[in-house]
């Protein structure tokens, strides 16, 4: 991936990166070997729902395999839709990130309507003075730089 991603956007430098299918940050021995391969192309990595809860404890970071265990919550469906604002209220009374991620609006695999991405964004906008919001490779070095 990166070889392609730097022959055909040569400026551009992947640091971070999502697993296929969401996989990589259980503890199965399949997961645990995705991640020894990420850890040398990436600084972290971010798997889908593979926690009970939708959010990252601010200090998640113990050991470096963490940045390889992000938790992130998939949202496409009618209940993660319909959970959104609460699950943003939640990551900020509990002082926690939460790093949702998209497939596709609109079209494409996995998409959530445009019209629900818009409430999302709608509710972001109602609680930016609480949020910081920043691309996933931009928190992941700004909680390392804190550690």
């Amino acid at each position: 991936c990166n070889r392609l991603i730097k022959q055909n956007i040569p400026f551009a430098k992947a640091e971070t990166m999502a697993y296929p299918y969401g996989d990589g940050g259980d503890s199965s021995a399949a997961d645990q070997l995705v991640r020894h391969v990420a850890y040398k192309y990436f600084i972290a990595a971010r798997a889908v729902q593979y926690r009970s809860v939708f959010y990252n404890e601010y200090d998640f970071a113990k050991t470096n395999d963490d940045y390889y265990r992000v938790n992130s919550e998939m949202i496409v469906d009618s209940n993660s839709i319909k959970t959104f604002p609460q699950h943003l209220d939640s990551t900020i009374k509990l002082g926690a990130w939460y790093a949702p991620t998209y497939h596709g609006i609109e079209n494409g695999w996995l998409i959530v309507k445009k019209e629900d991405f818009e409430k999302q964004l709608q509710q972001i906008n109602e609680r930016k003075d609480l949020l910081w919001i920043a691309p996933f490779v931009n928190v992941i070095k700004y909680i390392k730089e804190r550690s």
